[in-house]
């Protein structure tokens, strides 16, 4: 019963492990020229946690009709995701603001020094 039992869970884990595609996978898709398969492999592994494969998401995301001509999906979760793994800000988020006191002018005052030719005074 125990053999019947670890085989079974041998052939579920093979299942689900081959579900989630590698990143070594995303990448050959990526290179043979099958951006959509490459996208949604890339899309299933960044909202599994690879911070890399999130950076190529947004990427293709971000750019995919101009690059790939084609407009791929995501949620807006998605974008938020990748962007917060990326370190990126989100398409919709409004610029930061630095500071909104009026500049002071600088802390020092140029000095003008005058230029003096060798041999005058």
């Amino acid at each position: 019963m125990k053999a019947v039992c670890l085989a079974i869970a041998l052939a579920v884990g093979g299942f689900a492990a081959a579900a989630e595609p590698s990143f070594d996978q995303a990448v050959r898709d990526y290179q043979a020229g099958r951006w959509s398969a490459a996208y949604g492999h890339f899309m299933v592994l960044a909202n599994s946690g690879n911070t890399e494969a999130a950076r190529i998401a947004l990427f293709m995301y971000r750019h995919g009709k101009l690059l790939y001509g084609a407009d791929w999906a995501a949620t807006d979760e998605d974008i938020e995701l990748w962007s917060r793994m990326t370190g990126t800000r989100p398409p919709n988020e409004p610029e930061r603001v630095v500071s909104t006191a009026a500049s002071k002018g600088p802390a020092w005052k140029p000095r003008m020094i005058p230029f003096i030719r060798r041999g005058e005074k």
